[in-house]
């Protein structure tokens, strides 16, 4: 292991921070309210070059949860070059219609993938209360919108991380918008390349109260064949264990600092994008 790695692994570990989850995660045994109200639900999933993955995992979750009345699919295409937009082109525009899914595409040309930028632009663009982001290799498999409008009928409280479990929650967070974006502030864009933007605002959200509330391990399942780190080249530095450990000591020196709200006195998930092949938005 070089120097530099096992320098930045001495400083992330947890015993050395003393990360505190109390009293994080309710009592599931009182999820027993029905769903009086309908929260429109934003599924949001971004990608650059991952149209292979996009071509199993999207449109099957489209139709995995269109039963639940108000639910919205967000794809962002992030400069992607590959072929997804001639996929989409073929292939969403029936579900557009629909009002079902709106498709972007940035209109500048980002060389490599900025994980929290994205996520941010996907997020801010999303009109749904709740906003969930879905990796493009996750099946969110059926009812999956329901069950998250379900555990927002439990309390009256709108300070929830909606999570797929205690642990796997990487690519698996959702808020309601509103908070995720006045109250955290986004995902925090300095954290860039690979690594740790998701347990960041997952830990900065634990900081400022939230509770975390997991839809289950039958939701958010991934493709088969599933390889974590092999679209690393679409990342300006390609080695992965050494951005994801400094990310995580970023983060974590802003915890301890305080610091819970990310991008303060910045423009955050700033894009100029293209919706549904037609309108230049920016946001």
């Amino acid at each position: 292991m070089a120097t530099r790695d096992k320098a930045l692994l001495d400083l992330i570990r947890p015993e050395v921070w003393n990360l505190q989850l109390s009293n994080f995660y309710p009592n599931e045994r009182e999820f027993n309210k029905p769903a009086k109200k309908q929260h429109k639900i934003s599924v949001i999933t971004t990608c650059m070059g991952r149209a292979d993955d996009i071509k199993k995992t999207f449109i099957k979750n489209v139709l995995d949860n269109i039963e639940y009345p108000r639910v919205e699919f967000v794809l962002l295409n992030y400069s992607s070059k590959d072929d997804l937009d001639a996929w989409a082109k073929g292939s969403l525009p029936k579900y557009i219609e629909k009002g079902v899914v709106n498709y972007y595409r940035t209109v500048d040309d980002y060389k490599y993938f900025m994980l929290s930028h994205s996520k941010n632009i996907a997020f801010k663009v999303a009109t749904g209360d709740i906003i969930n982001n879905v990796d493009a290799d996750n099946f969110t498999n059926k009812g999956f919108a329901e069950r998250v409008n379900l555990l927002a009928n439990q309390v009256d409280t709108t300070k929830i991380i909606f999570t797929k479990s205690y642990r796997r929650n990487r690519g698996r967070l959702g808020f309601y918008k509103n908070e995720f974006v006045k109250t955290l502030g986004g995902y925090d864009e300095n954290l860039i390349d690979y690594g740790y933007e998701d347990p960041d605002l997952f830990h900065r959200a634990n900081a400022m109260g939230f509770k975390a509330w997991r839809f289950g391990g039958e939701f958010l399942t991934l493709v088969d064949g599933h390889r974590q780190h092999n679209h690393i080249s679409n990342y300006e530095n390609r080695d992965w264990m050494y951005t994801q450990r400094r990310n995580t000591l970023l983060s974590l020196l802003n915890l301890t600092g305080g610091y819970h709200r990310a991008n303060k006195h910045r423009h955050w998930g700033k894009a100029r994008l293209i919706k549904n092949f037609k309108e230049e938005i920016s946001i």
